[in-house]
């Protein structure tokens, strides 16, 4: 029973120092920290101290550390970013996911050198569990639940949901995205496959800094042969971005993805749906049909999405995307390429009780006659 206990209490502290690491090095670089959880089941202790949350719980054989914008592709406002997780450097988040294991191998170093036996004492059983545990449980538990993660060879997830974006657009088009999620796929598509590097896409988060605008106003008179001087300060992302579009819709065609248009708050009716994209309205768009047909879509319906690429929220694109499909077929008289469009957006996880009844409604217009 000693044995037990002692070995309960080491894996408590192992837990505790984890997420301590996580959650000190969080805030060493700037991230906001919404929770710190220990254990699970009925909530023994919360309390609140300045933007954290302190939980304490009836079983405390686990724990986490809930970070602002953790998740990517959240809706945040301006303050909420500066502090999010998901829009801080590659290297500032791997601190962050590092702090956590690293801590433990200093807590291991530091249980031994306390704890170790005098000369002519009898080692611990309890302390040989803990050593089993710290070095080799917790690394294979840890190594298990995140295989997932760092094992990209035969994930396309992401790389599909970013060469859907490109095959949405026209030739020689301008494409806006935002967020990490939106981008990085994009970029090394055109970087390092060359593929449909005619786009010229542009990360409308990075506008507010000024060696990006640089770049941007080079690539733009490399392009389209014209000059762009930002209107308003850097900071006033929506008016340049507003500004630049202006500029050079008339000699190319503009498009905007989905995260782009919900955090510069573009209403949905002014642009036109392009699959994964949406236009700024021009010559007549194509079939969204078509566009979706060329989609390439592995690890969507399988469970095989890497969840480290926030396959939750790409789902969700998919989904509401495929929900506009549907709508836009069905004010086109296409009731049949309507059904089709939902259908597909519930096998993306979009669920409404609302347009389950429209659709129902579909069905019975197409069981009358009309197609």
């Amino acid at each position: 029973m000693v044995v037990a206990l002692e070995v309960i209490a080491v894996f408590v502290v192992i837990i505790l120092v984890h997420e301590l690491g996580h959650f000190l090095a969080a805030k060493a670089v700037g991230v906001g920290v919404e929770r710190f959880s220990m254990g699970f089941g009925p909530v023994l202790l919360r309390r609140r101290v300045g933007e954290t949350e302190y939980v304490l719980s009836a079983v405390p054989l686990g724990g986490y550390v809930k970070m602002v914008g953790e998740e990517g592709g959240e809706d945040l406002s301006d303050e909420e970013r500066r502090r999010a997780f998901s829009h801080k450097p590659v290297a500032r988040r791997f601190f962050i996911v590092f702090a956590g294991p690293f801590f433990n191998l200093v807590a291991a170093y530091a249980l031994f050198a306390v704890l170790k036996p005098a000369k002519g004492q009898k080692k611990s059983p309890g302390l040989a569990a803990a050593a089993a545990i710290i070095i080799l449980v917790v690394p294979a538990v840890s190594l298990a639940s995140n295989y997932r993660e760092v094992d990209n060879s035969r994930n396309f997830f992401a790389y599909d949901f970013g060469s859907n974006a490109l095959k949405s657009v026209g030739h020689n088009a301008a494409l806006f995205g935002w967020g990490d999620n939106g981008v990085f796929h994009i970029w090394y598509l055109q970087a390092l496959e060359r593929y449909r590097d005619d786009v010229f896409f542009v990360h409308a988060e990075l506008l507010s800094y000024p060696w990006y605008m640089s770049r941007m106003r080079s690539e733009i008179a490399r392009r389209y042969g014209v000059g762009f001087v930002p209107p308003a300060s850097l900071d006033e992302i929506k008016e340049n971005v507003r500004a630049m579009t202006k500029r050079i819709k008339d000699m190319a065609p503009v498009y905007f993805d989905y995260s782009t248009m919900r955090q510069l708050n573009i209403p949905p009716e002014s642009l036109l749906p392009q699959g994964l994209v949406a236009a700024i309205p021009g010559p007549a768009p194509e079939r969204l049909e078509n566009i979706w047909g060329r989609y390439s879509l592995r690890g969507a319906f399988d469970g095989t999405t890497n969840r480290a690429f926030a396959a939750e929220g790409i789902l969700d694109i998919y989904g509401w995307e495929c929900v506009v499909w549907a709508q836009q077929a069905y004010e086109k008289g296409r009731l049949l390429e309507a059904l089709k469009a939902y259908e597909l957006a519930k096998k993306f996880g979009t669920r409404d009780d609302y347009l389950d009844r429209w659709a129902e409604d579909v069905r019975r217009e197409v069981g009358r006659g009309r197609k």
